[in-house]
């Protein structure tokens, strides 16, 4: 619903949780997208994201994988 929705981008807004949950998770996507990205043997891709919040992760995926890749969001 919105106000879910509205409840996530408010946790998601709060600085521990940013430190706790929001910074580790875009450490491990920093840490294993080179691979990720190493394994793709097209080099156009669909990109789905599903429960994107407020798209903050999805946006490293987009900005890297584009380099070398056509992307759709």
């Amino acid at each position: 619903t919105p106000k879910q929705a509205q409840g996530f981008l408010d946790l998601e807004a709060d600085d521990t949780y940013t430190a706790s949950i929001t910074n580790n998770e875009i450490a491990l996507i920093r840490h294993h997208l080179p691979k990720i990205s190493d394994s793709l043997e097209y080099d156009t891709y669909n990109l789905i994201d599903l429960g994107c919040g407020n798209g903050k992760k999805a946006a490293i995926f987009l900005k890297e994988l584009s380099k070398n890749l056509k992307v759709r969001y």
